[in-house]
């Protein structure tokens, strides 16, 4: 079966009401042989690297970290003979899920699990009805490469992430189990949108214009979050059209934000104690 059936069953499956996909993702059924014969009855078929039984047992960690108010999670699967195939790692605010990194060990690369541990994610998402985001960008495990960039952005959309505004950054809106949490999700989140919106159609700036003791925007990239924060210092050079300011965070802490206008608006950068 052609990769690119196999992407675009991935993707109308992961666009099934999550009530249907739990249900139909643990029940091991009749495999389909061709893409439009599991097409043709989705609800009375398997089609391999989709809808079958996954091999793979899934256990989370989280921690709340209250200075950030995010939740810092941590997905495990393990094989039938208890192996650590995997993980997940996301971050989880109050209207984003991001995916910080997903990895399979070396040793059990090659088996496809990387799309159970990214169905899992999702379902796990759209459970929560919160939207989820993530960034591509290859990393090794154990000193051994991963996917390409290109093989990434393929599997992340097979599971619907699409490209945004910002660079190398993708996002999925989840598939809520009723209306009322849909128009829950959208009221909740209709001012952080507009406010990332707002920030990335002010790309182009030579310098940041800030004083000390000025209310400055933030955006925090890996929640997609905006905040408001006090600036305690003029901006500072810190490269080509890049730009440091020390400020006093939501969480009444010294950090400091970054201004770029090559990198999708105002980020959000390291505390410094």
């Amino acid at each position: 079966m052609l990769p690119v059936e196999v992407a675009k069953a991935r993707a109308m499956e992961s666009s099934r009401p999550l009530r249907e996909r739990v249900v139909d993702e643990a029940t091991t059924e009749p495999m389909a042989s061709t893409f439009e014969e599991w097409l043709a009855s989705p609800k009375e078929l398997d089609l391999p690297g989709v809808d079958v039984k996954s091999p793979l047992k899934f256990d989370k960690e989280e921690h709340f970290s209250a200075g950030r108010r995010e939740v810092d999670g941590r997905m495990s699967a393990t094989d039938s003979d208890g192996q650590l195939v995997g993980s997940l790692r996301y971050t989880w605010s109050p209207c984003n899920l991001n995916i910080d990194s997903v990895e399979v060990h070396p040793a059990f690369r090659g088996r496809g699990y990387a799309a159970f541990i990214m169905r899992e994610f999702i379902n796990m998402q759209d459970k929560l009805c919160i939207p989820a985001s993530l960034q591509v960008a290859p990393y090794d495990v154990d000193d051994k490469p991963g996917l390409e960039r290109e093989a990434l952005e393929k599997l992340y959309t097979s599971f619907g992430f699409i490209p945004t505004r910002a660079e190398n950054m993708m996002k999925r809106l989840p598939e809520c189990r009723t209306k009322r949490e849909r128009d829950r999700l959208m009221r909740e989140c209709e001012d952080a949108r507009r406010d990332w919106e707002r920030l990335e159609s002010r790309l182009d700036f030579p310098v940041p214009k800030v004083k000390p003791g000025q209310m400055v925007e933030v955006y925090y990239p890996v929640t997609g979050n905006v905040f408001k924060a006090k600036a305690v210092s003029e901006p500072v050079e810190k490269g080509e059209d890049i730009w440091k300011v020390k400020i006093i965070d939501k969480a009444g802490d010294p950090a400091y934000a970054v201004w770029s206008n090559k990198g999708g608006g105002f980020i959000y950068g390291d505390i410094e104690r």
